[in-house]
Order: structure tokens, then sequence, then C-alpha cells
């Protein structure tokens, strides 16, 4: 592992550079929010009066400087998450690693705080590694993505390249893309086609006929409608399933022995579906994304 050119992973963790902000916070319960965070910075035997500064500014930077005299037990979950960023942050690591940090939050207060850490981040200058199996996390206070499949990356780049372009099925499966098919090109009055699931496809992706294709079809880019479509592809389909999440509905309809999942918003004509309605579903042949062949 190198860190700035240097290997670090054979130097003992204290002399890496680095500093750790934990999911279950791993705040000391008998000491002070004060002295939680100027922990490393005595173990570094840092001047007493330096000492005052650094912490100061640092409870200034996460806004707690309030609470500086209140132990663990006295503060509430996303201030405690603040006091382990903050002492993480008040020794001035070259390297700031977070594991899954807003994972012990209620929904409302991890959209807070990935707001509050994104200022924090911009104002302290650290670089971070930020770790989480949560998409919508990962792609709001990245500005690059490394999507990890047992060990092994599966792509690196920022979060609209991984959105837009995802490079193998696993990646397209992880951000959603899950209506992954397979089928063979072919041409019709000069269209190119896939021959997929019994059903000619237009489709816009390079390649000659006969060969084997594999694309995702992005759940948000499907239309949905009770009536036909007007769409390169439109395709008469019945309501799986609904779930309801608010702004979004979540939709599965059989094309089919296919299942096809869509994403649109919850407005009067989409919440006017049910379970076994028939439905008209469209998308643009440039719609499709290509996906290797050969991978999982």
């Amino acid at each position: 592992i190198l860190l700035n050119g240097q290997r670090i992973d054979d130097v003992p963790s204290h002399k890496r550079g680095t500093a750790m902000v934990f999911q279950n916070y791993a705040l000391f319960p008998h000491m002070t929010v004060g002295e939680n965070i100027s922990f490393g910075l005595r173990m570094h035997k840092v001047a007493k009066p330096e000492i005052v500064r650094r912490v100061g500014e640092t409870l200034d930077l996460v806004r707690l400087r309030h609470l500086i005299d209140r132990y663990p037990r006295e503060l509430s979950g996303g201030q405690q998450q603040r006091v382990a960023l903050a002492r993480g942050i008040v020794i001035n690591p070259k390297l700031l690693l977070l594991d899954e940090p807003l994972s012990n939050l209620d929904a409302k207060l991890r959209k807070e705080l990935r707001t509050e850490f994104l200022e924090i981040h911009r104002l302290a200058g650290i670089t971070t590694l930020f770790v989480t199996h949560d998409l919508e996390e990962a792609f709001s206070v990245s500005d690059r993505v490394a999507v990890i499949n047992q060990g092994r990356l599966e792509q690196y780049g920022n979060p609209i390249e991984i959105f837009t372009h995802p490079r193998t099925p696993f990646v397209a499966n992880f951000i959603g893309h899950s209506n992954v098919i397979s089928g063979t090109l072919t041409t019709e009055d000069d269209d190119r086609r896939l021959a997929w699931n019994g059903h000619s496809v237009k489709i816009a992706v390079e390649g000659h006929p006969g060969q084997t294709v594999r694309v995702a079809i992005p759940a948000h880019l499907i239309r949905i409608g009770s009536e036909s479509l007007v769409f390169d592809n439109c395709f008469r389909s019945c309501v799986r399933s609904i779930i309801y999440l608010g702004a979004l509905l979540h939709i599965e309809v059989a094309i089919d022995d296919f299942t096809l999942s869509i994403e649109c918003p919850a407005i009067a004509e989409t919440l006017a579906f049910k379970t076994g309605d028939d439905v008209y579903v469209g998308w643009s042949r440039e719609d499709f994304i290509e996906l290797p062949i050969g991978e999982g």
C-alpha cells in the first residue's frame, strides 16, 4: 500500500500519517469532547498551547465548541459522529479513513451529516477514503468512486461516469441498472436491432450481424403508460409489483417471461397503476448501455 509514493503497510499504524473514523464512533466514554479530540495530539506530544488552538479550530469546524466539556453519553448520535470526525481531522493526517461513518444514524440525520461532511472536507482539505454500501451516499460525497466486488476493483471513475457507463454487469446491477439482457445483433430496414426474448429491439450499438451483445436498460429511462408510447421500442406488459418510495415509484412489469424494473416519478398517472394492470413501456434505442460479454 503506497501513500504519497511511500509504502505504509509495513509501517506501524501510528507512523503512517492516517486517521480512522469508525462506524461505532469508538469515543473514550471517560473523556470529554475536548479530551477525545485532543487525544491524538497528546500522543504525538504536541505542546499544550498548540493543542488548545487546534482543538478549538476543529471544534469550530464541526460546530461543537459549545459541547467541549460534555461526555459521549451526553451527546446525540450525530454529535458523537462529528466528535469522531474531529478527532481524526485534528491531527491533520495525510489520509482520513471513514468506515461507514453514517450507517448507525437514521435516514434524515444521514442526509444532514452528508452535507456537513462535504463542507468539512472542503474546509479541512484532507484526502478522504469513505467506505460505504450506500450508492446514494457514495455518489453524493465523492469526487471519485471505486466499485469493489469480492476484493476485485470492478470500476473506478467519477460518479457520472460510473452511473452512465458501467463497465461490467456487476456495476450495472449495483447502481440499479438491473435490466441486463443479451441477444444477437441483426439488421432490418437499415436499422440495427437486437434479437431478444422473441422480439426485435431497435438498438444504437456498434457491431456486425450475428454478434452477441449484452446491454443494460437503465430503470429511470424507461417510460410507462396506459396507452402505446411513441418510442423506438414499445412493449405491452403486465404490472407485477409496485413499491412506493415517496417521490419515486419502483415498478416491475413482465414482458413475456422477462421482468423489467422501472423507476418513475410518483405522479397522478403512475400512482393510478395497480398490480395486474396491462401497461405499455418504452425507451429509445440510445438508452441501451453496452456491457462486456463473458464477465459476471
